[in-house]
């Protein structure tokens, strides 16, 4: 650690400044560090991206608004670091300190005000030396015990208070200027600020340079899944994996990790397991190769390794499947996409992957006891009235609903009046069912049953072909029955289409 005297020249201060930048960047990753050229008229600026150091691997949070909630918990592994905005003056290290500022998503300004004041302290302790690392080290490691965090951390507060303001725009305002790398905002926060305490547990003003970033429309729940699981991609991505099926290594860029059982396979297996799946209309079929494990992975890892048209084919047996299944919705961020299974007269949809709360009816943020536009209105009926609106009325319609989820709706009624025309349900379970070709001898995806195409009378499980074969059934020699015989077996063939036994295979 360099030492310079109160003397020093400003040539040696700004000698001092360059070396510790250069020891920064040796220390800290690219994405964790980040640093603006000073210059004659410009200072130093920088930020340090700081991943706190938690007790134990996991570390879980919760809140909840009041009594008729249900605790909302997530468990992570991984926390979003605290930001430490800095600007080095010129009489750095020599006289001042480093103007900073403190900013974090889950920690509030109250305790983001104390980190500061734990700040200032090391500076008077250590005035005449670099700093920076001493700060960002004391964050890292000393966070949660001068906090006193602990496993299960209650959040409530955030939530409350994003409830009580969410007609005012100061959190959106203070979001849009500490995300990213705006320090020239920042710079309006980083006057010291003057805190008349004798220890950080006495503080009753928050200090001006605590800022917390979350915005109002965030679920601070789903913030934290969201890093932690950007941050386990980012790990995954950088080791070797070994696949359970080719037993091949190969870097996590190229490998498959299921969300539960963590099961890993290469891409390619994977993909070609993914694909007999869908050949075979089994898409609720799509989990863990590994034997007796339930694990399924999420709509946006299946899109990741399958091509755009086996990922349509996947998609839309799974809609199929969906609408036969009036319990189940798919939760309705992009990122994740979860099967969500609803509990009955609930208006509660919550996501068991990632947390995310949402409305049954519109499919936006859950909002509780306030009336849900979406909900008092017919689908059928806004279905129409968007169809049918032009112009001003239809953009009103989007303001007033949301565009996207108009268009969910387009898309799900159009999709409901399609399979109402083309397809039958199984007489077992009621699952929707299309013939594309083949014979009318089908097969059930969902259960497995076999029943006929054209009475839909169900058939028998071991000889399914009686049905047509007896002379005393309404559908006898009519197995292929609708089917063009030229383009299934070709012009030149004999093919005489009557089953005389159980051998015959199904088409």
């Amino acid at each position: 650690m360099l030492l310079v005297t109160g003397t020093g020249s400003m040539e040696q201060d700004i000698e001092s400044q360059k070396e510790e930048i250069e020891v920064l960047r040796s220390i800290f990753l690219d994405e964790s560090l980040e640093v603006q050229e000073g210059s004659e008229n410009r200072p130093i600026i920088g930020r340090i991206a700081v991943k706190v150091q938690k007790p134990g691997d996991t570390f879980e949070f919760y809140f909840e608004r009041d009594q008729d909630w249900n605790k909302q918990l997530a468990s992570v592994n991984h926390l979003p670091p605290i930001n430490l905005h800095f600007v080095l003056p010129y009489d750095y290290p020599s006289v001042h300190a480093p103007r900073f500022v403190l900013s974090c998503s889950w920690l509030g300004r109250k305790e983001l005000s104390r980190l500061c004041y734990h700040l200032d302290r090391l500076w008077n302790e250590n005035q005449g030396f670099q700093i920076l690392f001493v700060w960002a080290n004391f964050l890292s490691e000393d966070t949660f015990s001068v906090l006193n965090l602990q496993s299960p951390c209650d959040l409530t507060w955030i939530a409350n208070k994003q409830w009580s303001r969410s007609r005012r725009k100061r959190s959106i305002q203070a979001k849009k200027s500490m995300d990213g790398y705006s320090l020239d905002v920042a710079l309006t926060y980083m006057h010291n600020s003057q805190i008349e305490a004798t220890d950080s547990s006495s503080l009753r003003t928050l200090d001006r340079r605590a800022v917390n970033t979350l915005c109002l429309s965030d679920n601070i729940l789903v913030v934290l899944t969201d890093y932690d699981s950007v941050e386990k991609i980012r790990i995954f991505n950088t080791k070797y994996h070994t696949c359970k099926v080719c037993f091949s290594d190969k870097p996590g860029r190229l490998c498959f990790q299921f969300p539960n059982c963590l099961h890993v396979y290469c891409n390619s297996c994977i993909k070609s397991y993914f694909e007999v799946k869908i050949q075979d209309g089994e898409v609720r079929s799509l989990k863990c190769p590994e034997e007796k494990c339930e694990s399924q992975p999420t709509a946006a890892q299946v899109r990741g390794v399958l091509d755009r048209e086996m990922f349509t084919k996947y998609d839309t047996l799974l809609l199929s499947s969906t609408l036969a299944t009036p319990n189940t919705i798919y939760c309705p961020r992009e990122s994740c996409q979860y099967p969500i299974s609803l509990e009955e007269d609930s208006d509660l949809a919550s996501c068991p992957s990632c947390q995310f709360n949402s409305c049954v009816h519109c499919q936006m943020t859950f909002h509780g006891v306030e009336p849900c536009k979406y909900k008092n209105v017919g689908e059928r009926d806004m279905f129409k009235l968007y169809r049918d609106a032009c112009g001003d009325e239809k953009l009103d319609l989007e303001k007033r609903y949301g565009k996207k989820q108009l268009q969910n709706l387009v898309e799900r009624v159009l999709s409901e009046d399609w399979i109402e025309e083309f397809s039958k349900a199984c007489p077992h379970c009621k699952a929707k069912i299309e013939k594309s070709d083949g014979c009318n001898k089908m097969i059930c995806w969902k259960c497995s049953s076999s029943f006929c195409w054209i009475c839909s009378g169900l058939l028998d499980p071991k000889n399914p072909y009686l049905h047509f074969n007896s002379v005393n059934s309404k559908c006898f020699n009519r197995l292929f029955q609708g089917v063009e015989i030229e383009a299934e077996f070709g012009p030149n063939n004999n093919f005489v289409p009557v089953v005389i036994n159980d051998d015959v295979e199904d088409i």
